[in-house]
């Protein structure tokens, strides 16, 4: 469900509003991306997780030379909070995490997260070129088995590795509750499933186990059935 604004198309918050404590205190946030998930999920994801509310407006092609200059940079995705704007997608994650208490409890906890995430990002540039080629069906699926047979096995394989260094990998990648971590894996695996299915998994259980239990959290469960379908 949408509701109209003069340049954009903002996703009705009403799902959410029982889950909001009521707050003096809450800042007001505003997160502008394009009307997909690319390199804006993972913070719609963490808002989500941490049942924080907040405006998502989603911008569709024809409005976005009149908002581009207002961008710091001319880019999405930006974080406006309290009226102050926060470009670039790393840098609005990395605040909403810390805000929302899930970057860590130590130094040696954010240093993991920040590995894990690393690890995680290194699937954007080949999960980009497949999105882009889906105009060359030959080239997709040229993309799609190296995703299949090389990319996705080494990555997932390496977070398997930190996944298991954490309650033998029968938790969380740091602590005993959800993190950052958690939750960017998540965003970037869940576009593997997207190309090559639930077979990704075959042989990381651990890491199968892991996103089930990011889309159990209570916030991110409500987001995943509620959020606006898109293919990418």
């Amino acid at each position: 469900m949408f509701s109209a604004h003069p340049f954009l198309y903002a996703i009705s918050l009403q799902s959410y509003s029982s889950l909001i404590v009521p707050s003096l205190e809450m800042p007001s946030y505003k997160l502008y991306y394009f009307a997909a998930r690319g390199v804006g999920e993972t913070s719609r994801l963490l808002f989500a997780a941490a049942e924080k509310e907040y405006e998502d407006f989603r911008i569709v092609p024809p409005q976005w030379p009149t908002l581009k200059p207002k961008m710091p940079f001319g880019q999405l995705p930006v974080l406006e909070v309290d009226g102050e704007q926060i470009p670039q997608s790393r840098a609005v994650e990395n605040y909403l995490a810390r805000e929302f208490g899930l970057y860590g409890s130590n130094k040696q906890e954010k240093a993991t997260i920040d590995v894990v995430c690393e690890v995680a990002r290194e699937l954007k540039m080949h999960l980009s070129l497949i999105f882009y080629a889906k105009e060359d069906p030959k080239e997709r699926q040229r993309l799609v088995g190296e995703l299949k047979d090389k990319i996705a096995p080494t990555i997932m394989t390496n977070l398997t590795k930190y996944l298991n260094k954490n309650t033998e990998g029968h938790g969380w990648f740091v602590g005993n509750s959800i993190s950052y971590a958690d939750i960017v894996v998540y965003a970037h695996v869940e576009k593997i499933v997207d190309n090559i299915g639930e077979d990704a998994f075959k042989d990381y259980p651990a890491l199968k186990a892991n996103f089930k239990r990011v889309t159990s959290n209570k916030g991110i469960a409500n987001w995943l059935e509620n959020r606006p379908v898109t293919p990418f």
